[in-house]
C-alpha cells in the first residue's frame, strides 16, 4: 500500500536533523519504508487483503470468483471487443456437456471452475505463465481450495484429478481457445487443431450480464449436486 505523504515528511524531517550524507540518507530510507510497506505478496481481494502468494493463509470465496472472472479479459484483451473469462468457463462448460456428453454436476462445475485462480493471480497469458517456476503450481494450490469451496468430497476430488479427466478439460479448453482467437483476434493459433462451431463463442458483451449467467449457471450446478448428494444418502439409508 502507498505510505502516506504526511509519514514520508516525517521521515525526511528526521533525516534533515540527523545527517546531510546522501548515502546515509538512502540507507534510513530504504530501512524506515521497508517496515512500513505491505509485503510484496499482499493482494487486494475486494474487501480485504490477502497473501497471494499463501493460499493456504486466506479464505477463497466462490463470490471472489464470480465477482472477478467476468471482469477479466481473455486473450490480454486482445480481442475485438470485450471477451472476458467468465464467458469462456461458459463456453467450456456447454461444450463438456453437449460434444462429451459430460453431465455428473461436480465436473461440468470443475470444467466450469477451472481457471477460478485466475480470480486472485490474473489471466496470464501462457508464455509468461510458463516462464515463472512455481506459477503452476502456486494455481494448482489455490484450485484445491476453490474445489473445497465447492463442495468437493473425497469421491468428486478423485474425479476431478483423475489423468483422464484433467486431459479431456485440457482438450476443452484447448477446442474453446482455438475458436475464441478464430471469432475475436485475427491470429489463427494451433491452425491444424480441430475447429468447433463459432456459435459457442458468447456474444455476450455486457460483463453484469456475464455475471448474472455465471452466477445462474453456478447455482443450477449447486443445486443438481446437491440433490444428487441427497438421493445417494437417502439409498444408502434404505440398503
Amino acid at each position: 500500500m502507498p505510505v502516506p505523504l504526511s509519514v514520508l515528511k516525517q521521515l525526511n524531517d528526521r533525516l534533515l536533523n540527523s545527517t546531510t550524507n546522501t548515502e546515509k540518507r538512502i540507507t534510513f530510507y530504504r530501512k524506515e519504508l521497508s517496515k512500513l510497506a505491505s509485503p510484496t505478496s499482499n493482494y487486494i481481494a475486494y474487501n480485504r487483503e490477502i497473501d497471494v502468494l499463501n493460499p493456504e493463509g486466506f479464505k477463497v470465496d466462490i463470490a471472489d470468483v464470480i465477482r472477478a472472472l467476468p471482469k477479466i479479459n481473455r486473450f490480454n484483451g486482445q480481442t475485438n471487443r470485450p471477451y472476458s473469462v467468465a464467458s469462456h468457463s461458459l463456453m467450456c462448460e456447454k461444450i463438456a456437456f453437449e460434444l462429451f456428453g459430460l453431465s455428473e454436476p461436480h465436473l461440468s462445475l470443475a470444467v466450469m471452475f477451472h481457471d477460478a485462480s485466475e480470480a486472485y493471480v490474473g489471466d496470464i497469458v501462457r508464455p509468461i505463465k510458463s516462464s515463472f517456476q512455481g506459477f503452476s503450481a502456486l494455481e494448482a494450490r489455490i484450485m484445491k481450495k476453490v474445489y473445497y469451496e465447492l463442495g468437493f468430497k473425497e469421491n468428486e476430488l478423485k474425479d476431478v484429478y483423475n489423468k483422464n479427466f484433467v486431459e479431456l478439460v485440457e482438450e476443452i479448453d484447448t477446442l474453446a481457445a482455438c475458436v475464441e482467437a478464430d471469432v475475436l483476434t485475427k491470429v489463427r493459433i494451433l491452425p491444424h487443431y480441430k475447429r468447433i462451431s463459432e456459435s459457442y463463442v458468447d456474444k455476450t458483451k455486457n460483463y453484469k450480464a456475464v455475471a448474472s449467467n455465471f452466477l445462474k449457471r453456478y447455482v443450477e450446478l449447486t443445486i443438481k449436486l446437491a440433490d444428487l448428494k441427497r438421493r445417494k444418502h437417502e439409498n444408502r439409508n434404505v440398503a
